[in-house]
């Protein structure tokens, strides 16, 4: 089967291969399926992007009160620390009225100001989400560098109830801004928030419509936005074709553009493939599709051309042409999309019922597919759906439903997402290092002995007291990663994320979580008692406050009663759940105790090898861990897990150098 590639020699040079369903078309005129990837990789440091003007706006109301404020002010502060020197920033907050926290200024004018300054937003009253939009507009339309990338990023966990609400109305606005090059990217947040007003504004404003389910994401989300913009190559994508042919995406999933049909943004470092539809006219000849961008590197309009490389045939001749079968995958995964749309369309009006058919014909449709990575996520996502609507969450059921087909239907993915964020931290990084500023520890890549973090590492660049018993370096998904055992006092680390074992009332009266709340403070027992109560085997985040650590993950194991009742599947889930959650917030070092071997009196081997066990799973995943520190006290318990760490993860997990 034909595939057409072009790939100019200038790095970095988008690319488009464009792979038919067929080897030719219907000289009669008809319809052709075509596999589009599109791609540029991400520019040396020797390359100078474009700057970026942010504006962040960020909902303040009564609603947000407590963690989920804490948690986009935390989201913030991570944007602000990943923007280089010359980028600009406005921080906007919005109750019912509208505040400006910082004007217009460039990162590197006072980073530490900028960051004092969201420290201070307090929760208000009412939403007037259209009005905060539009002073994050006016902010980066005032920024003196023309030539600037201009983006405003609005959070909102509710919905617009001061001010102009209609979403047709403020939909329209933010495309008028997008026109003039402003784009805008809308992130939900929970439940309540409206989601129709939400998707709308990231839609017509060419950014991103984000849904963020609980406090946990919001880092990861504003990680994923903002590395995507520091590494935007092209705006105004699109694909245009030559005379005689017409291009439509899956079922109108992408807008279209004259004969053509508009793409996503070009970011380096994040791979696409859509499925096209062209339709070619009677007489059609030399097809050749385009893709067309604004080039924010070089400030020109680029054109990329690609002849499709297939002749015109009989009807008959076309028809008894074999469809390549990758193409058909894709076809598949895109009817797949569709159905999950209706699915959530199920679930928002209320048919749970009927949104569980139709995941189980969905379900009967991915196991058709080729085993492989594609089956194997599809499984999952299904999973997830039908985890959700068994506990009788439809409202998230549904998002994440809209979220997976969208996904699928603008080739994108969470992976991708994730892979395109460590190669941009990775070139941030260099730049940061060239301009004379010290990057924050979650984002640095720290080489030591091992080609990532040596045992002096530290989140903060602050010697840790406790000393290591064990170590070994392990290959993940995502580099290696050294693992130590250390027996000492688990909060003197200085590390991105440190884990504490607590109870569902998250009590911080003994043991670890004792000594955490006492060396965290009361700031981090009241950001603890905000979030309420944790499930067994569930995690949770809190800024560190006075601890050395940036970040404290709480996660609760359930009481030994002889193992009879699934205590060590519960231990687990903890693991697994603190090592994700950890994931998301972007740690690069973590230091994580001896999960329900005190209080609870898990026994310390069994424990021991739950926990090498997870963490193997989780290296397998991908993580952007470099080094991970079991710091127990007790001197058996510290032994046990040494042992573990000799021993490795049992086979099936992440496998040792």
């Amino acid at each position: 089967m034909p595939r057409s590639d072009v790939n100019r020699t200038d790095l970095p040079t988008p690319r488009l291969t464009i792979t038919p369903a067929k080897a030719g078309y219907p000289a009669d005129g008809g319809e052709l399926d075509l596999l589009v990837a599109t791609g540029v990789d991400l520019p040396t440091e020797q390359v100078d992007r474009k700057p970026i003007a942010l504006a962040l706006v960020i909902d303040r109301s009564g609603s947000m009160s407590g963690e989920p404020l804490e948690a986009a002010k935390a989201a913030a502060r991570s944007a602000i620390e990943m923007l280089l020197p010359t980028d600009w920033v406005s921080v906007i907050a919005y109750d019912e009225h509208v505040t400006v926290v910082a004007g217009l200024v460039q990162a590197g004018a006072d980073r530490h100001a900028l960051l004092g300054a969201v420290a201070s937003l307090t929760p208000g009253g009412s939403t007037a989400l259209f009005a905060g939009w539009a002073e994050g507009l006016s902010q980066v339309m005032s920024c003196p560098d023309d030539q600037a990338a201009a983006r405003v990023v609005l959070l909102s966990d509710g919905m617009a109830n001061v001010g102009i609400s209609d979403p047709a109305t403020i939909a329209a606005d933010v495309a008028q801004a997008a026109s003039h090059g402003v784009t805008s990217t809308a992130m939900g947040f929970g439940r309540s928030y409206d989601e129709a007003l939400l998707r709308a504004m990231g839609d017509a404003g060419q950014g991103n419509y984000v849904f963020i389910e609980g406090e946990s994401q919001v880092v990861e989300a504003f990680h994923h936005e903002l590395s995507g913009l520091s590494a935007l190559r092209g705006r105004n994508v699109r694909l245009e074709p030559s005379a005689r042919l017409s291009l439509e995406g899956t079922a109108g999933h992408l807008a279209p553009c004259g004969a053509g049909v508009r793409l996503p943004d070009l970011v380096g470092g994040l791979e696409r493939e859509l499925v096209i539809k062209a339709r070619f006219d009677a007489g059609a000849k030399d097809p050749v599709v385009a893709l067309v961008w604004d080039d924010v590197l070089t400030g020109r309009v680029e054109r990329l051309e690609v002849p499709l490389a297939i002749e015109p045939l009989s009807r008959s001749d076309f028809d008894r042409l074999p469809t390549n079968q990758e193409v058909v995958v894709h076809l598949a995964l895109a009817s797949i999309a569709e159905s999950k749309l209706r699915v959530a369309e199920a679930f928002r009006s209320g048919r749970t019922q009927a949104a569980t058919v139709l995941l189980n014909e969905i379900r009967a449709n991915v196991s058709a597919l080729p085993a492989g990575e594609l089956r194997s996520a599809e499984t999952r996502e299904l999973d997830r759906l039908a985890d959700l609507a068994q506990r009788n969450q439809p409202a998230f059921a549904a998002r994440y439903s809209e979220k997976y087909a969208r996904d699928t239907l603008r080739g994108a993915s969470d992976e991708k997402r994730l892979a395109q964020f460590r190669m941009e931290r990775e070139l941030f990084a260099k730049k940061m290092a060239l301009a004379g500023e010290t990057v924050e520890p979650s984002h640095q890549t720290v080489t030591g002995a091992h080609g990532v973090g040596a045992a002096s590492i530290a989140g903060h660049g602050q010697p840790a007291r406790s000393a290591p018993v064990g170590e070994r370096t392990f290959q993940g998904a995502s580099g290696s990663v050294v693992v130590q055992v250390w027996r000492g006092d688990i909060t003197d680390q200085a590390v991105d994320v440190l884990v504490n074992s607590t109870n569902r009332q998250l009590f911080g009266n003994a043991g670890v979580d004792g000594a955490v709340h006492r060396r965290g403070g009361p700031r981090l027992t009241q950001a603890a008692r905000a979030i309420g109560s944790l499930e067994e085997g569930r995690a949770a985040f809190t800024p560190g406050f006075d601890l050395p650590a940036r970040w404290v993950v709480h996660t609760a194991a359930a009481p030994w009663r002889g193992g009879a009742d699934g205590e060590l599947v519960v231990l687990h889930e903890a693991y697994r759940s603190a090592y994700a959650l950890a994931t998301r917030l972007g740690a690069r070092t973590l230091a994580v105790p001896a999960l329900g071997t005190g209080t609870y009196r898990v026994p310390a081997e069994a424990a021991s090898r739950v926990a090498m066990n997870a963490l193997g799973e989780a290296l397998e995943r991908g993580t952007p861990f470099a080094q991970v520190r079991f710091v127990i006290l007790d001197a058996d318990v510290a032994g046990a897990f040494a042992r573990a760490l000799a021993e490795g993860p049992e086979a099936g997990a992440s496998l040792p150098n």
